[in-house]
């Protein structure tokens, strides 16, 4: 059992959330089919929670990430995310070095990164201690130019 995100990779470390939204509205299955085939959305791997039966959750998540990336090489499936790849499974690995990494983040205009403690186990529905998210915050100037009242999205130029 995995734990992820499914996701619109523009590069490596950035995704595209609207485009993301655009096709999980989607209804007819040929244009469906054609957005999948050209642009695929794929299941970016960060966690392992159970592997065959046993469970993994009270593992340390170091220990987690390491059979993880073991998993994966076993499959030879993508071991670092990639548009590039046509694997739909792909996992998203550990680095020690953050300041590097954040720096690649904001240069591809990423949304950030999640700190995890390496000794931290896995928990379900609770905003743990175990890790943190530093978002890559960004602005802009521009214009509003439409509202949806459906879904409350602004359209701005």
């Amino acid at each position: 059992m995995l734990d992820g995100e499914i996701v619109l990779l523009r590069t490596a470390l950035s995704s595209e959330f609207r485009a993301l939204q655009v096709r999980g509205r989607m209804k007819n299955q040929k244009n469906i089919h054609r957005a999948s085939s050209i642009r695929p959305a794929i299941f970016l791997c960060f966690d392992l929670l159970r592997c065959g039966s046993k469970e993994t959750k009270d593992l340390p998540y170091e220990k987690r990430k390491e059979i993880l990336l073991t998993l994966f090489c076993r499959a030879g499936l993508p071991t670092s995310p990639s548009p590039h790849h046509r694997e739909l499974l792909q996992m998203i690995p550990c680095t020690r070095d953050h300041h590097l990494l954040f720096k690649e983040v904001y240069d591809q205009e990423g949304e950030g990164l999640v700190f995890k403690k390496k000794y931290g186990t896995w928990e379900e529905g609770v905003r743990s201690t175990n890790w943190l998210k530093v978002k890559n915050w960004k602005t802009c100037s521009c214009f509003i130019t439409g509202w949806e009242s459906r879904n409350d999205y602004f359209y701005v130029g």
